[in-house]
């Protein structure tokens, strides 16, 4: 860069990133083990405190193929699973919620997640049922939730529906801090 006096970067496919040594080296790309996919890599950590590491604290559950996608949207409520061991990270035991959208919000909320935040990401339920607005809703706005929910536990909910409104309620109240990027 200082030869030619100017700044460059490297462009390369997915999978040359992926497999990538610097990337994996500098924990941009995390080696994860996932219940159906195996030993795999995903995106890393966007920031990294000097003193204080994030971690992936937990991957995918294992799920039959077989069974169908069954959504029960008004079933009894559940109690909250065991925290996982978030191995003295600086926001261990709060619980966030993450009603943010599109890409900055939703990563912002990825990292407090990395740092040892319980975080519970609110969606449209429309988007896991696939009944959607062709006029009003983003057919995309999903497609990089794998990314940008790593580490968040995700609850998908018709706000405009009585029950909607009362979960987000009740969640709202046992929340240390709401997100959002309205």
């Amino acid at each position: 860069q200082e030869e030619i006096k100017g700044a460059f970067g490297l462009v390369q496919p997915l999978s040359a990133w992926l497999a990538d040594a610097h990337a994996l080296a500098s924990e941009t790309i995390v080696q994860v083990e996932d219940a159906v996919l195996g030993a795999t890599c995903q995106p890393g950590y966007p920031v990294l405190l000097s003193k204080t590491r994030p971690s992936v604290r937990w991957g995918r559950g294992t799920a039959d193929p077989a069974d169908p996608l069954v959504i029960d949207w008004l079933a009894a409520p559940l109690a909250d699973p065991p925290a996982p061991a978030s191995q003295g990270l600086p926001l261990a035991g709060m619980r966030v919620l993450d009603c943010s959208t599109l890409l900055a919000g939703p990563t912002s909320a990825r990292i407090l997640a990395q740092y040892g935040a319980q975080v519970i990401k609110i969606d449209r339920a429309g988007i896991a049922s696939g009944d959607v607005d062709a006029l009003s809703d983003d057919e995309f706005a999903f497609i990089g939730a794998r990314t940008v929910s790593a580490g968040k536990r995700m609850v998908f909910l018709d706000l405009k529906s009585t029950p909607g409104q009362q979960i987000l309620r009740a969640l709202v109240q046992r929340a240390d801090v709401v997100h959002h990027n309205f």
